[in-house]
């Protein structure tokens, strides 16, 4: 079953399945990405996500539960003492993104690919499809242009709103998602 945070001992024979970090995940990560208009660079991704501690209202349980019934009784946390409350109906659906390979790893390798690693490559497949649709001008140039508009602004918000629904899916918030540094090649930085 699912323990609270804390030292908790196991009894003989028996083994914990995994060990879940309730505070706040901070990652980042390069990802190669490839501009609309065919030009190849690297983008540095900063990311922040934490297992789901908000309480959901009743159109948004609804919603998540019909998407994965392992968040029955994860409308709010049940576990209320200390600094970390949490659902166990969530940690639950959380270790079910727990596979035998991370999609990073090459197919030789064969190891276990952790819940935050997972959720790590959703963030980032997903910033990636945001970024493939833009012309490198674009980077820096808001699709709506309005005063005080930003493209990273932009950019951040598209992957927040592609991301947020199917990682609550998994019991995961995401706080933040932000490209913060764009890397070109030198053949790319010499025709422009």
């Amino acid at each position: 079953g699912i323990r609270e945070p804390g030292t908790v001992f196991t009894r003989p024979y028996e083994s914990p399945l995994s060990v879940v970090d309730l505070r706040t995940h901070l990652r980042t990560s390069w990802i190669e990405v490839v501009s609309s208009d065919g030009i190849p660079y690297k983008a540095l991704l900063f990311t922040s996500f934490a297992v789901d501690k908000t309480p959901w209202d009743r159109n948004l349980y609804h919603n998540l539960y019909q998407k994965n019934h392992l968040l029955k009784d994860g409308k709010e946390p049940d576990y209320r003492k200390g600094s970390y409350h949490f659902s166990r109906a969530r940690v639950r659906a959380l270790l079910s993104t727990t596979g035998v390979s991370s999609p990073l790893d090459d197919s030789t390798k064969t190891k276990t690919a952790h819940w935050d690693e997972r959720v790590l490559y959703e963030i980032e497949k997903t910033a990636r499809e945001v970024l493939s649709q833009r012309r490198i001008d674009e980077l820096w140039q808001p699709k709506d242009d309005y005063e005080g508009a930003n493209a990273i602004d932009d950019i951040a918000n598209s992957i927040k709103e592609m991301c947020t629904f199917q990682l609550k899916q998994r019991g995961v918030h995401l706080y933040v998602c932000r490209v913060i540094n764009l890397e070109f090649s030198k053949e790319t930085q010499a025709q422009n």
